[in-house]
């Protein structure tokens, strides 16, 4: 097994599949659909395949594991803890979405629970993975590392435009 997965298998089973397969099952998603085959087929080399069941915890809130996911089939909710102690939901991600990703790219603790809801497939990439990647294959990476800017800037001008609309309702100001 990957040194890098170890943390991973707290009941989570690897799903042993070929690079070939792997590189099959990341082109059938929306966030590949649009690579060669030479770049899917090196990515694949560098990911996991996981299968979990429901209730299972992928990450804590406050952990420093070091990896995102791509979710094949299943879902996830993330709930973030509140001061109190109480839970709050996020979001309930489904089939293409993706969460850890700010796990590859700084070095701070998860910032909310992910809890599978529905069984689920994931394809995995671990910093450490990641980070080889980019020695052995830095054009691929780069196609990644540009993918979850892209993503991550999305996610910057969604949040940006929420909070400007919480202010203006919390001025009395509206939209």
């Amino acid at each position: 097994m990957d040194e890098s997965l170890r943390g991973l298998m707290k009941g989570w089973k690897v799903v042993p599949l070929t690079v070939e397969e792997r590189g099959e099952l990341l082109d059938d998603t929306q966030w590949f659909s649009d690579w060669s085959w030479p770049h899917l087929e090196e990515l694949a080399r560098h990911i996991a395949v996981l299968h979990a069941l429901e209730g299972k915890v992928l990450f804590e809130q406050g952990d420093d594991s070091r990896f995102m996911a791509l979710i094949v089939k299943g879902r996830i909710q993330l709930v973030k803890e509140d001061p109190e102690g109480g839970q709050r939901e996020l979001a309930s991600l489904g089939e293409n979405k993706s969460l850890g990703e700010l796990a590859l790219l700084d070095a701070e603790p998860r910032s909310a629970t992910a809890r599978v809801q529905h069984t689920v497939t994931m394809i995995v990439i671990t910093l450490e993975r990641f980070e080889r990647l980019q020695q052995v294959a830095p054009e691929t990476w780069g196609l990644l590392s540009y993918k979850l800017a892209q993503l991550v800037s999305r996610r910057l001008r969604l949040m940006t435009g929420l909070w400007v609309e919480h202010l203006n309702e919390e001025s009395g100001e509206g939209v």
